[in-house]
């Protein structure tokens, strides 16, 4: 009574280790095949970590500007937000533009204005911040 492959003797046992693995050619398919799905994929993912980072920065951005009127009234000065440093958490090179000066006063209170988020020397999104509260909205 034979119990195993490797318990059989002769053509049987050596056919049975020739046959076992993959060929050369069925590994280079393989490799064929994931290169041509990793050739489609890798830009998309490069282009979901983009849109992932700006997502971040205006969060951020909406954070900072919410922040501002405690924080005028809590230190009692004027604050312009274009001429504020921006949080640490920002990067290095971003910045904020105003489309005309307006400020938020020590009571809190703001006159309103819109603004650019820039990264890199490029406009990224436009805020607009509406009186007398400081209500942020994103427009763009």
């Amino acid at each position: 009574m034979q119990i195993s492959a490797f318990s059989q003797g002769g053509d049987h046992n050596s056919q049975w280790l020739s046959e076992a693995g993959f060929s050369l050619i069925e590994l280079m398919l393989v490799l064929a095949i994931l290169g041509m799905l990793s050739a489609f994929a890798f830009p998309r993912f490069i282009a979901w970590i983009d849109s992932a980072q700006l997502r971040a920065q205006q969060d951020k951005t909406a954070i900072h500007l919410a922040s501002l009127p405690s924080r005028a009234f809590r230190e009692g000065r004027r604050i312009e937000p274009c001429l504020e440093p921006l949080p640490s958490s920002f990067p290095v090179n971003a910045e904020l533009e105003c489309v005309h000066p307006w400020d938020y006063q020590p009571n809190g209170v703001t006159n309103g204005g819109t603004l650019w988020l820039i990264v890199d020397g490029v406009r990224q999104s436009q805020w607009a911040v509406y009186p007398p509260d400081g209500r942020v909205e994103r427009l763009q």
